[in-house]
Order: structure tokens, then sequence, then C-alpha cells
């Protein structure tokens, strides 16, 4: 491993067995931990009004971008359940592939149970477990083909969305829970799988240099560059056009939407920038020394077990809203939800190393991936 930054990065030595299981990269934890965290604030806050230099709107910032660097980090799991910086070869592929479709498909079980609650959230986890499907045919592609389908799609499928969302309704076709899922949802899989991608391409180019100052500085030098062209460009688009995107009715799919870089707009703009964004929390994450990682140990254990802790804050939501008291006082109800969460998590994953949420989804892709292959015959 390189040296440097890199030996900070991991919570614990892999095993000679190369279990991926045996290892944890904190860096990713930490990330995932703020990502879920954000989504916290952004479910119970709400904030809308639109990020500017003022730094009471500052707070706005977890809008959409914090589901961003989830999705992100979404491609960063894939590459570490698919080999990391290496593929895998023959035999291995098929338990690959089913050991993630597996996954997909217990958290498309849990994004429906999840969702049928009364907390007023748009559930992420369906369509998370679709981009999942959707990348699994691409997931052995080489890093310059992802890199370049990613592009792509940040250009074609926001158009395509909108076109496809105003044909169904031009003619009068109900909404389907594929088109909800693919098209209308709050986060629609034809957009939000861009992420995904971008993550699976960045993270395999990472692990197969190996995680080290320079080329996490080419990360973020990349997301920077990306959140200038993606919200800097919206920006100089509406001074010159004098067109300004409005309100963004999200299920909606509307051209107005691609006008501008507002969060779950799905405009190319609104990827390119929170792309941007989710990369660099990334490479600011994993360069942390070994000593704060350790200042960070909750948040890293609240990543380590995000799916539990995503669905206990919404079963806790539940609880609220039928008691009446959701938006009593907001920000204090936030900062208990962090609190507690953090709390929660450091003390599970210190008696149990993995959350249950966690476990099932880890046991049921195992169990997918050791069925055993069509026997061969011998001529």
């Amino acid at each position: 491993m390189p040296s440097g930054i890199a030996q900070g990065t991991v919570l614990s030595a892999p095993s000679v067995s190369g279990d991926p299981r045996s290892a944890r990269i904190a860096g990713l934890d930490i990330a995932r931990g703020l990502a879920i965290l954000g989504m916290f604030i952004a479910h119970i806050i709400r904030p809308e009004e639109a990020v500017s230099a003022d730094l009471d709107t500052w707070i706005g910032l977890v809008n959409g971008r914090s589901a961003a660097l989830f999705a992100v980090l979404a491609g960063f799991s894939l590459a570490l359940l698919s080999g990391r910086g290496t593929p895998p070869e023959g035999e291995a592929v098929l338990r690959m592939r089913l050991r993630i479709g597996a996954r997909a498909l217990v958290i498309f079980a849990l994004g429906g149970i999840l969702s049928l609650g009364d907390h007023g959230i748009a559930v992420i986890l369906e369509y998370y477990a679709v981009a999942f499907l959707l990348v699994l045919p691409i997931i052995r592609w080489r890093v310059r083909n992802l890199l370049i389908l990613a592009g792509v799609l940040a250009v074609l499928a926001p158009i395509a969305q909108v076109g496809i969302a105003l044909f169904i309704q031009d003619n009068g076709g109900g909404t389907s829970a594929l088109a909800l899922l693919m098209i209308f949802g709050y986060y629609p899989a034809l957009i939000w799988v861009v992420f995904m991608i971008v993550g699976l391409a960045v993270a395999r180019w990472l692990f197969a240099g190996g995680i080290s100052g320079s080329s996490l500085g080419l990360i973020a030098l990349v997301g920077a560059g990306l959140a200038i062209l993606g919200y800097g460009g919206a920006s100089v688009f509406a001074r010159i056009t004098g067109i300004e995107q409005g309100e963004v009715f999200v299920g909606y799919p509307q051209w107005a939407n691609l006008l501008g870089a507002a969060p779950h707009s799905g405009s190319t703009f609104e990827l390119l920038g929170a792309s941007g964004i989710a990369l660099l929390i990334i490479a600011a994450a994993l360069a942390l020394p070994r000593w704060a990682q350790r200042v960070l140990w909750p948040l890293a254990a609240t990543g380590r077990m995000a799916l539990t802790a995503y669905a206990v804050h919404l079963v806790a939501l539940v609880i609220l809203v039928s008691t009446g008291v959701d938006r009593i006082d907001p920000v204090a109800q936030t900062w208990w939800f962090v609190l507690v969460t953090l709390i929660g998590c450091s003390a599970w994953i210190l008696l149990f190393r993995q959350g249950p949420l966690e476990k099932l989804v880890s046991f049921c892709s195992r169990a997918a991936a050791s069925v055993p292959g069509p026997a061969r015959t011998t001529q």
C-alpha cells in the first residue's frame, strides 16, 4: 500500500484471506456518515431557501447534495464488491453479480416497507436498488468507458427524462411503478444512476493505483472543476440568457427544470455540480490523518451502519408525525436525531461490529453468491 495518506485510510488491515469484510476504509465510512446526517437535516429542517453568500442559507447545502453523495458512495461500494481496482474474471463474475443483485433486491424490499410509513419522506432506497441493477451489466467496464458513459448520460439523460415524461403525460399514460422509479420519482434512476457510475469509475481508478496524496489531490481537483462547471455554469447561463430556472416541482419533469442547478431538478448542471461536491467530500475524507479519523470515529460508525440509521430515522419520524410533534421545533429535533444517531451507532458497532440491516443484506448477498453454478461436462 502506498505510504502517507493511504496508511491512514484503513481502520483494520485486511486479512490474508482477502475477505473484503475484514477491512474498512475509514474515509468512506466518514463520508457516508456525513451523507446520512445531511439527509436527516434535509428531512427534518427542510431548508428551502436557495444557497447564497448569506450564511443563514448555507444549511441548504444538504438539499440534494447529501443524497448525491450517498449515490456516488454507492458506486464506491460497487467497486469494493467487485474486485476494487480489478474486476473479477471467469466464474467469479457470476458470483459477484449474484451478490450485488441480491443486495439490490433486499434494499428494494426494505425501501418498499419503509415507504409505507406516514413520515412525508421520499425514500431513496428503491431508486438506489434500481440504479444498482442498471449498473450491474457495465460493472466490469474500463474506467475510461465508464467516465464516457457518465458524461454522455449527464447530458442526454435529463433531456430524455423530460421528453419521456411529457410524452407519457400528453398521451394520457398512467404512471406505472417502473415509470415512477425511472422517470417521475424523487430520485429517478435514469438520472441518479449517473452519480453511481461516477463513483464506480473514480473508485476503480483510485483502488487500482492505490490511495495516495496525489490521487486524492487529482480527485479533489476534478471535483472542484465539476462543481464550478455545474453551479457556476448554471449561474453564467442565467445571466447571459436572462432565463431563471424557477421553482422545481419534483416528480413533474419539465423543460424549465433543465435551465439551472436547483436540487432535484435533474439537470446537467445539477449532475455536474453535485458530483463535484461529492468527489470533494470523498477526497477530503480519505485524506484525513489517523488522529482525525479517531476524533470522527462516531461519524464513521454511523457510515458503517448507514442503512440501519436511515431506516431507524424514518421509523422515528413516523412516531413524531403520529404524535403531532414533528414540526414543533425542527432544529432541536435535528440535533437530537444527530446526537442519538452518533451515540447509538457508535455503541452498536463497538458491541456487534455490524448494523442489523447491514447484516441482513450481507447474509442474503453471500447466500446468493454461494448458489452452485451449472455443472460442467467433459467430452
